[in-house]
């Protein structure tokens, strides 16, 4: 009796039991995935500080050249123009890279500037401006991931607020 047990006696797993292990894993595996993907919110506050960061560098920059400089928001990006000799020219922050100052595509970018003043100081499109003083004029930018938005506003010596 004990040889006809025997022969009936498996060793490995059967075709249904590494399914189902395949299954539980894929399913582990897509929950894994999820949870390590950033949320809207973190999104948001990562735009935030990347254009927050770009104004700091901005009106730091302009203190050291004793320029004016001018960040101008854009449909896609951000741009940086600094005012040599009655004439704004494009340039760059320097150490941050070109991509910080892209929009992420998946949010919806909205600002207020005032145009008035962006023409009186020559400048073709409005723009916020830091002068060699460490003044800037205040602003507002909205930034809006499906129902969540969060918007950054500074006044002239660059005290935020988060909405």
């Amino acid at each position: 009796m004990y040889k006809q047990l025997a022969k009936y006696y498996q060793r490995g797993f059967t075709l249904i039991e590494l399914m189902v292990v395949i299954v539980i894993l894929a399913v582990l595996l897509s929950l894994a995935i999820v949870s390590l993907k950033p949320n809207q919110a973190a999104e948001l506050r990562q735009q935030s500080i990347a254009f927050k960061g770009a104004l700091i560098a901005m009106c730091d920059k302009s203190a050291f050249d004793q320029h004016i400089y001018a960040l101008i928001p854009g449909e896609q990006n951000i741009s940086m123009q600094k005012l040599v000799k009655g004439v704004w020219q494009e340039t760059s922050l320097g150490l941050i890279e070109k991509s910080a100052l892209q929009w992420n595509k998946a949010i919806k970018v909205s600002w207020e500037l005032d145009k008035e003043l962006a023409k009186s100081n020559g400048l073709e499109e409005a723009g916020w401006m830091c002068w060699p003083s460490g003044e800037v004029n205040a602003g507002k930018i909205s930034f809006k991931l499906n129902e969540l938005t969060n918007t950054l506003q500074w006044n002239e010596i660059l005290n935020f607020s988060l909405e």
